[in-house]
């Protein structure tokens, strides 16, 4: 379960006002530029069609057709800002309030052109939609980062407008292209950072493994963990295991499980076995392939991971265990993470043992991307 106090908590049951991860997510974008740095592209829509739909087609991949971000853009014009880019001081660490008057500015100009009906104020309707996007020309680079707005989105007089926000900056056009927007837009689900902030090497805890470690990661999909708990993957897709560090009430502790999983891009099949520690620490195996969002990882097989609900973002809330320490041989490796897995073919590791936790996992028989894998609990 969710820690309580802990921000953005990979726990279940996490309470903070999130937007929908399942079904249908609405959405309104607008374009924006500034004064000192004006838009330079034909349309709007240039930038839509560079980040927009590719984004969405991630996100249905992802979900295994669950999620569809439903976007109503406005590429009529770029709103222009009441102030310079500078003026903003959008750049890193960027603070909550300068974050926040970003967002009103820019949806005060929208709501000055269009007239939107906005929700009365102390409505119990809800907000007008589940995420506000702002995108600025790519013109503007004042605007250094790509951000979620954590918390709800109003008008200067309370009127309730989005469960989220999202802004753009320079970085998505310089470095991420449209994956910064679902990277963003995972912190509008009230996922974490899996990377220090302020200060850090961005793979220490995840390596290339999800792009809420590293946006430009090989392998971004998402942890199964978090697919579990964005209600991707269903109960019966996760085997649960429990430690003598955290017994059932009146069952027994099985020191020897077996389990096969399957490819966490495909559709169908288990997907993860999850070895309870205690109430806020558990382990995880997954399987990773060349698949789906995965197609370029550098490497295959088994992934273990720990996750952690009482450390919150940019804490390291989910940890990759290193089944192959040391930077090997395969010319794709960039981060000492890559070629975490285990795995019978390829010359690396095909057991792991946490010392901590008191588990071992073991590849028994590997069948293509499908895996056997024995839990021992010591």
């Amino acid at each position: 379960m969710a820690t309580n106090g802990v921000l953005f908590s990979s726990g279940f049951g996490y309470k903070y006002d999130c937007a929908p991860s399942k079904g249908t997510v609405n959405a309104i974008l607008i374009f924006i530029d500034f004064p000192d740095q004006t838009a330079s592209e034909a349309s709007p829509q240039e930038v839509y069609d560079l980040l927009i739909p590719q984004a969405q087609q991630w996100f249905n991949t992802s979900s295994y057709g669950q999620l569809s971000l439903n976007i109503t853009a406005d590429t009529s014009r770029f709103y222009r800002m009441p102030k310079n880019a500078a003026e903003y001081n959008f750049v890193r660490p960027l603070s909550q309030q300068a974050h926040y008057a970003y967002v009103q500015d820019a949806l005060e100009q929208w709501l000055a052109v269009t007239s939107t009906p906005v929700p009365k104020v102390n409505s119990t309707e809800g907000p007008l939609t589940d995420i506000f996007y702002v995108i600025p020309t790519r013109n503007a680079t004042g605007i250094e980062l790509s951000a979620a707005l954590t918390g709800g989105t109003y008008t200067k007089n309370v009127n309730y407008i989005a469960r989220k926000a999202v802004t753009m900056g320079i970085d998505t056009f310089d470095w991420w292209g449209y994956k910064a927007v679902n990277h963003e837009t995972g912190h509008t689900f009230c996922l974490p950072d899996l990377y220090p902030i302020p200060t850090g090497y961005t793979g220490i805890y995840a390596g290339n493994w999800d792009m809420m470690a590293n946006v430009g990661a090989s392998s971004p999909d998402y942890f199964a963990w978090d697919k579990w708990r964005l209600g991707w993957l269903a109960d019966d897709q996760i085997e649960c295991v429990v430690t003598s560090a955290a017994p059932p009430n009146g069952s027994n502790i099985a020191s020897s499980t077996t389990h096969k999983l399957t490819p966490l891009e495909t559709t169908g099949g288990m997907k993860a076995v999850v070895v309870k520690h205690n109430a806020t620490m558990a382990m995880v195996a997954e399987v990773r392939s060349r698949e789906g969002n995965n197609l370029n990882s550098c490497t295959t097989g088994v992934l273990l991971y720990t996750v952690a609900t009482d450390l919150g973002t940019s804490e390291g809330p989910i940890r990759v265990l290193d089944g192959n320490p040391g930077w090997g041989t395969t010319s794709c490796i960039i981060d000492d993470l890559d070629n975490a897995p285990l795995s019978l073919e390829g010359g690396g590791a095909s057991a792991y043992t946490s010392t901590d936790l008191g588990v071992t996992v073991t590849v028994v028989e590997q069948d293509g991307d499908d895996y056997t894998i024995r839990i021992d609990i010591s």
